[in-house]
Parts: C-alpha cells; structure tokens; sequence
C-alpha cells in the first residue's frame, strides 16, 4: 500500500494546505508512473500494489505518460513490455478521490475490479462515512459498489469475509445493505492497536514482532 509521506513540489506547497490537496496525489502519481517506466510489473508480473488518493493524478494524466513513451527514448529506457497505459490495470486504488465524476473515471480506466474502499483515517482529509460516500455514489452499480466496499479487498487478501472487521455484506434482495462488525476502535474512536494487531497477525497467520503499527 502507497500513501505519500513527503510531497512533491513542497517548496512551492507552503501555503493554503496544497502540500495535502495537490502534493500528495501528485507524489503518487510519481510513484505510480515510476514503477511503470521502471519496468517493474514486467519483472513482477504477479506483484500486487495499492495507491490511495485514487492513484493520484495517475488516472488523469496516463494519456500523457502513453505520448511520452511513444515519442521519447527516455520512457524506453527499461524495454517496458507496453504502453503505460496497459498497466493501469494491474494494479489497485482506493475509491478516495473526493469526487464521483473523478471516481467514475477511475473505474471506467482501471474497472471496479481495482478499486478498493479508502477512509484516509485518521487524516483531516478524510471521509466521515467512506461506506456511505460508497453507498450514495450515483452512477456504481450494486456489483460495482459490493466490490468497493469488501469484495475486492477479501480477494485480494485472501481473505475469508467473516473475517474481516470494518463493514460486512449483507446479502439482501434490496440495495447493498453495510452493517456494522466489531471494529479496533475503542469508545473515543481512536485505533486499538492491541486489537488492530490481532486481528491483522489472524489474516497474515504470522506473528507481527518486530512490525510498526
């Protein structure tokens, strides 16, 4: 998983909280374009990453990396084995793109397959409710939302759904129903990290000593 910790372009992001608002996508999508032209997923074929912030401006500005490799030798210099844009979808994203037109370019480029939920948690710019921004987005289908808020992440983990803490799906013949399962937040809604730990070493099977929380 990829979260920016030192933006780009922080000399000029000082003022107005742009080192948040417009740093942080931009480090990711400097991420995201750097371990396509790297030739990374080449190597790694079967290495599974997750950017957040909807992968930045990555999404956004892939018709651009898609030229760039087309006219300059520079984004050749790895023998990438396709153009940018054919990677897009072997890798994963977080649906926190603070915007349901920009979250509906984000699955018609990548599918709802690649997308996962997003909270941002405990950071200032994240959602209040990241199901309910799910839930309320208005051009997903059902599937599209099912997917989002559990179904990716269970297949992408491995994991069993009944394992899983957070939100579960409730199969109903009405819209998607979220309801909620114990969580590692304690009665002041600050992480549990005992619990957090415990759970997270159950979904590994391994023992988390000498990892930070």
């Amino acid at each position: 998983l990829f979260h920016p910790h030192a933006p780009a372009a922080s000399d000029r992001t000082g003022s107005y909280y742009l080192a948040n608002a417009i740093g942080n996508p931009l480090e990711t999508a400097i991420a995201v374009a750097s371990i396509i032209f790297g030739g990374v997923l080449d190597k790694l074929p079967d290495i599974k990453l997750c950017f957040v912030h909807g992968g930045g401006y990555a999404c956004y500005g892939i018709g651009r990396m898609d030229r760039a490799y087309k006219v300059r030798d520079e984004g050749k210099v790895n023998d990438i084995q396709g153009i940018p844009s054919s990677y897009l979808c072997k890798l994963y994203f977080d649906c926190l793109t603070h915007s349901y037109p920009a979250l509906d370019y984000l699955l018609e480029t990548v599918t709802s397959d690649n997308v996962l939920l997003g909270s941002d948690f405990p950071f200032d710019m994240g959602f209040d409710s990241p199901a309910q921004w799910v839930l309320d987005a208005p051009n997903l289908s059902d599937i599209d939302k099912e997917k989002i808020l559990g179904g990716n992440a269970t297949r992408l983990l491995g994991l069993d759904s009944s394992d899983c803490w957070g939100f579960t799906m409730i199969p109903s013949a009405d819209p998607i129903v979220v309801a909620p399962t114990p969580t590692p937040f304690d009665s002041e809604d600050r992480v549990d990290y005992d619990v957090l730990g415990r759970n997270v070493e159950r979904w590994l099977k391994t023992p988390l000593s000498g990892f930070v929380l």
